[in-house]
């Protein structure tokens, strides 16, 4: 691409403009099938993006479910130790780390 002055018509607003710079003009950030990005593609970003949000809502103690579960257990009437605290987030972490690990050799590309 070389830098030159264009003169063009713009159908959409009905005028001429010019331009200075690269010819054709850079795509906006918002155009991605100007980078060759389909939109098949984007959308299963975006349903991968609300599946990992409902698997953090899970009440397990890593995942932001168990905060929220944990805020509500003394309203509820539960009333655990310190120690039992403890424990239920050391198993529940050891619980994901598991479980994510069986799950992407279950599912994943190493199958």
């Amino acid at each position: 691409m070389w830098s030159t002055t264009r003169i063009a018509w713009d159908p959409s607003t009905g005028a001429w403009w010019r331009r200075r710079g690269p010819w054709p003009p850079p795509s906006p950030p918002w155009a991605f099938w100007r980078w060759g990005v389909p939109a098949g593609s984007i959308l299963t970003m975006g349903k991968a993006n609300v599946a990992l949000a409902w698997v953090n809502l899970l009440p397990i103690p890593p995942l932001d479910g168990w905060t929220i579960i944990e805020t509500w257990l003394p309203a509820w009437g539960v009333r655990w130790s310190a120690g039992t605290l403890e424990a239920v987030r050391r198993y529940g972490a050891a619980f994901v780390f598991v479980a994510s690990v069986w799950l992407v050799l279950l599912i994943g590309p190493y199958r």
